[in-house]
């Protein structure tokens, strides 16, 4: 559902700037602190919006009980959305102790200064979703009040106190948040309820069409031989019996060798068309690219979960100051390889490597940490069999480096079986980020020749990211050394 048709009939940002009961929606907002706030937030600069209604509080809190500055339920207002702003549109899992506690502090203000008016409503519902994504999700205990005590003010929101959540709020999974979008639905306002965050929805075709594309396709066989032979042995027993005698003799035992020549050409016609069902028709390279594009936004938002961490640009409200890098590798572990059939490698269209399998690290820059994702990714499912995170200071990072090295032997029997031996590659192209703790995360990047030294890569925007990430690594070293 759409809420634009919507957003006219209660206007909650005049809501915002008045309060001043006199039902004129004319009214130009007051040029000061409280002002400038629903200014700051309408136009989504949250920071500016933070500061401007806690000037605008701590003025009132400096009157007579804000009386000189603005009605009490103006200051409750004030607080509601000082709130709101430091959320900033983000997940409040990915908030950190300290500005949940701001966040929790101006909550309570508005409740207390809200005297179970419209704003008391707001600021309950925004605390029981709060709690929930912040506590709940990682199965902390719940400080007071209740979250079921807090609940109980979704029936009195009206129309016109949804604004903040609709244009403001980043959609979440919580049990409250679904109950507020079920509620703003009964007012006619959409209000999105996304699927779990780290979900993943694949085609139901896409795992044989990846079972197809990494399966060699047949040399062609015919059923022409089989009919020839059929023909044959067809010929023989008439021309024996028509010729008699023992010139009968041999061409029924030449007829009885074709006939079963014959049955032989027809069972291998068969079988190719067997094998030839289990190869074709293969996905386009696109169609495994785009799957792999899907894979790795799913593992993104996982990643940010995991890593406690909003997967977006900070001037958007997240925690990065690029957008994560992703580097994607042919794995080559023993245990992988060991397992026969396992691991299929090929040579698109494009020239570029693409695998059944691949190995994933997810790089997240923000201002003071790096916090890497690693996992290995199945092609055909999407299904992530392990998974690790870690984080650490660039000051920890000794470098990142790339180097050729022999390709592992078990690696190269999988490319031989799809080119051919002789005209394989025979180095690995690898990558590296060394910590100081002696922690080494390494990938396979592409592979390349002895002799040419042509590399062909792995279908995915591999050093693009090493080299951002190593810019990185350079700009604060600099900056501390």
């Amino acid at each position: 559902m759409t809420t634009g048709d919507h957003y006219e009939q209660f206007n909650w940002a005049e809501n915002t700037f008045s309060y001043q009961g006199t039902g004129n929606q004319n009214i130009n907002p007051p040029k000061d602190s409280f002002g400038g706030g629903g200014e700051a937030i309408r136009n989504r600069l949250y920071p500016q919006a933070v500061k401007c209604y806690e000037d605008y509080l701590s003025t009132a809190r400096s009157s007579s009980a804000g009386q000189q500055n603005g009605s009490t339920r103006r200051v409750a207002s004030a607080h509601f959305m000082a709130a709101v702003a430091l959320l900033g549109k983000s997940p409040p899992r990915y908030k950190g102790p300290n500005e949940i506690r701001r966040i929790e502090e101006h909550l309570d203000q508005a409740r207390a200064i809200g005297h179970n008016g419209p704003v008391f409503h707001q600021a309950s519902v925004l605390w029981a979703i709060v709690k929930e994504d912040y506590y709940q999700t990682d199965g902390q205990e719940v400080p007071e009040p209740p979250i079921e005590e807090l609940r109980n003010s979704l029936p009195h929101l009206g129309g016109g106190d949804l604004g903040p959540f609709v244009e403001h709020m980043a959609s979440l999974t919580t049990a409250t948040w679904r109950l507020l979008a079920e509620h703003a639905s009964d007012l006619g306002i959409g209000l999105e309820v996304p699927d779990e965050e780290t979900s993943h929805k694949v085609d139901k075709k896409r795992p044989e069409a990846v079972k197809k594309y990494f399966t060699r396709t047949p040399d062609r066989v015919t059923r022409t031989r089989s009919v020839i032979c059929l023909c044959a042995t067809a010929a023989a027993i008439v021309g024996g019996v028509v010729l008699g005698g023992p010139v009968e003799v041999a061409l029924l035992v030449v007829a009885g060798y074709l006939l079963v020549l014959s049955v032989f050409c027809y069972v291998r016609y068969l079988a190719y068309l067997q094998e030839y069902a289990a190869a074709e028709p293969k996905p386009a390279d696109s169609d495994l690219d785009g799957w792999l594009s899907n894979d790795l936004r799913v593992l993104t938002r996982r990643a940010g979960v995991r890593l406690r961490l909003n997967p977006k640009l900070a001037h958007k409200g997240g925690d990065l100051l690029r957008r994560p890098l992703t580097v994607v590798g042919i794995p080559d572990s023993k245990e992988l390889l060991g397992q026969s059939g396992r691991v299929r490698i090929h040579k698109g269209e494009d020239g570029k490597l693409r695998a059944n399998y691949y190995d994933v690290y997810i790089l997240f820059l923000t201002e003071e940490l790096i916090s890497t994702y690693g996992c290995l990714l199945e092609t055909g499912t999407g299904n992530v069999h392990y998974d690790e995170a870690h984080e650490f200071h660039y000051r920890n990072v000794v470098g990142v480096h790339s180097w050729s090295e022999p390709m592992p032997s078990k690696l190269l029997d999988v490319l031989e079986s799809k080119r051919g031996r002789g005209t394989e590659p025979s180095l690995a192209e690898r990558a590296a980020l060394t910590i100081t703790s002696g922690h080494v995360f390494e990938i396979n990047i592409g592979i390349a020749s002895r002799g040419r030294r042509t590399i062909v890569e792995v279908a995915w925007q591999n050093k693009h990211a090493l080299n951002v990430l190593q810019k990185m690594i350079r700009a604060h070293h600099s900056h501390r050394g």
